[in-house]
């Protein structure tokens, strides 16, 4: 069996380091370019990197079962992850459509 709670709480850390650098980089980059992808990319590794957090904040404060937590992060990551599939089909080029259409090299092929 594994040593449960530090390689628990080791991941969780990691998870929360590794998805807020890629948020914050992702929000510098909004705000440097505008485009609107990045800030939902942004978002969504922010919620991604947020959701072990809020579960085991709420395990230790209202003494949630593992099922509930689990419950409470599959919510986030599952949030997350359709943030971040919205993202990549955003269109911020002038003339481009949703859904991801427009979008290709400038020399005519897709």
């Amino acid at each position: 069996m594994f040593p449960s709670e530090s390689l628990l709480a080791s991941t969780k850390l990691a998870t929360l380091v590794l998805g807020s650098v890629i948020a914050v980089l992702a929000q510098r980059a909004y705000r440097r370019t505008g485009n609107r992808s990045l800030r939902a990319l942004a978002l969504g590794f922010g919620l991604l990197a947020s959701g072990g957090v809020v579960a085991g904040l709420l395990h230790t404060l209202l003494d949630l079962s593992l099922l509930e937590i689990q419950t409470v992060q599959s919510l986030f990551t599952a949030a997350a992850l359709a943030v971040i599939v919205r993202s990549l089909l955003i269109d911020d080029h002038p003339g481009g459509r949703e859904m991801g259409h427009g979008r290709g090299s400038t020399d005519g092929r897709n």
